[in-house]
């Protein structure tokens, strides 16, 4: 067998269980379509994460619930282990969805409606 370069040989090394894990990061991300009340929440979120974690600014044709590769794709791409996902349909409007993904898979996700919400800026600004 052919011994590993020295990149291979720092990716083996960075997979390896730790004693101490670094925190987990999460992955902030609009869907295909996103109401202002979504988006201002999102960045609310964001901001109180601040050092750990990942704003994706594009929107994103996710539909997690009846394909989970592409999320689990960017999860993985981007290091993160937990995903906020804001979304706007007809039938689900105002949506957070929050996940937590294991191993490049995804392990568990929750759904929530928002009915109202007061973000940062409007407190200042009132």
């Amino acid at each position: 067998t052919k011994e590993p370069s020295a990149r291979a040989k720092r990716y083996l090394k960075s997979q390896e269980s730790k004693v101490n894990e670094n925190p987990k990061n999460a992955l902030f991300l609009k869907g295909n379509k996103t109401s202002e009340v979504c988006a201002g929440l999102l960045k609310d979120l964001n901001g109180m994460r601040k050092p750990c974690n990942k704003m994706l600014s594009r929107r994103n044709p996710i539909y997690p619930f009846d394909d989970e590769t592409s999320i689990e794709f960017l999860c993985q791409k981007n290091d993160c282990s937990l995903f906020v996902m804001a979304s706007h349909t007809k039938k689900r409007p105002n949506n957070l969805l929050l996940g937590r993904t294991f191993d490049g898979h995804i392990l568990d996700m929750l759904e929530l409606g928002i009915n109202d919400c007061v973000t940062i800026d409007d407190k200042i600004a009132s």
